[in-house]
């Protein structure tokens, strides 16, 4: 254990720079999204009674009111979001690659360290998902901010529902990484760490065989998300359902744990056996 946080914290701190300067970017950007969208709200407002000299209902119905939802779906927030989650995707294989490819074959020195080839694979993995649960954290604290920030800027006859949930419903279908419950927290996150281990796995082949490798690599990530979703392919076949949702979540919880073992075992083997440095 403690081996492996040595390389969890080895891992981050080679990535914190680009990491932090991402979060700040998505800092300052979403924040003064708020202040810009909210204000230039109010000051349509503000015309709309020294032009016309309406009142409130018919500055409601003239331009409505404000949703979080207009600055949620705005480039202010979604282009750092989508950012992030570019720089997290591109991450999820510069993290190996960068070791075979960068500065004096750092692969070398890492597999020279005293320590299991397992822990190298689990650092990695857990590194990249701790990256992404600190994205999703940060952007969850930047609402909080922005929620206040339109609740100061904007009357509470002219704006719509300032409760968190609503908020983040405004993701639309980027609202599946927020999750709401302790079981949808680890259905997520354990989620993703399964998919982290089927690309590293599918990496890990690439490296061993070259081009044969990226034709495995493909066949295992395609067999790999057959294997999760065979439940509902099965389902989808016969037209009926011979389990009730209890059950096909355990059946699904096996099938995510199986796929992470062999993922595992898969990579070890490789490590230990084909990859060469």
């Amino acid at each position: 254990m403690r081996k492996g946080s040595r390389l969890i914290f080895f891992e981050f701190n080679r990535a914190s720079r680009m990491y932090f300067t991402l979060l700040t970017v998505m800092f300052f950007t979403q924040i003064l999204g708020f202040f810009v969208m909210s204000k230039g709200y109010m000051g349509q407002v503000e015309h709309y009674i020294r032009t016309y000299g309406l009142d409130i209902p018919a500055i409601q119905e003239a331009i409505g009111i404000f949703s979080p939802e207009q600055i949620i779906q705005s480039p202010w927030v979604m282009a750092p979001l989508s950012l992030c989650i570019v720089y997290m995707i591109a991450y999820t294989f510069f993290i190996w690659y960068r070791d075979w490819y960068g500065a004096n074959v750092f692969i070398y020195r890492l597999f020279m360290l005293p320590v299991s080839r397992t822990y190298v694979f689990i650092s990695k993995a857990v590194t990249i998902l701790l990256m992404v649960i600190g994205i999703i954290a940060f952007q969850l604290f930047v609402l909080y901010i922005g929620k206040w920030i339109i609740a100061g800027n904007i009357p509470i006859d002219f704006r719509g529902s300032l409760s968190m949930l609503d908020i983040v419903m405004g993701f639309n279908y980027l609202t599946i990484f927020f999750p709401f419950t302790t079981v949808q927290f680890f259905t997520l996150f354990g989620g993703m760490f399964i998919f982290i281990t089927i690309v590293f796995t599918a990496i890990l082949l690439e490296r061993s065989f070259h081009l044969k490798g990226i034709i495995y690599g493909l066949m295992y990530i395609i067999g790999s998300i057959v294997l999760l979703i065979s439940p509902s392919i099965t389902e989808i076949i016969l037209q009926r359902s011979f389990v009730y949702p209890a059950e096909m979540f355990w059946i699904q919880v096996g099938l995510f744990l199986i796929s992470a073992y062999i993922s595992i075992r898969v990579s070890t083997y490789l490590l230990e056996k084909k990859v060469h440095v």
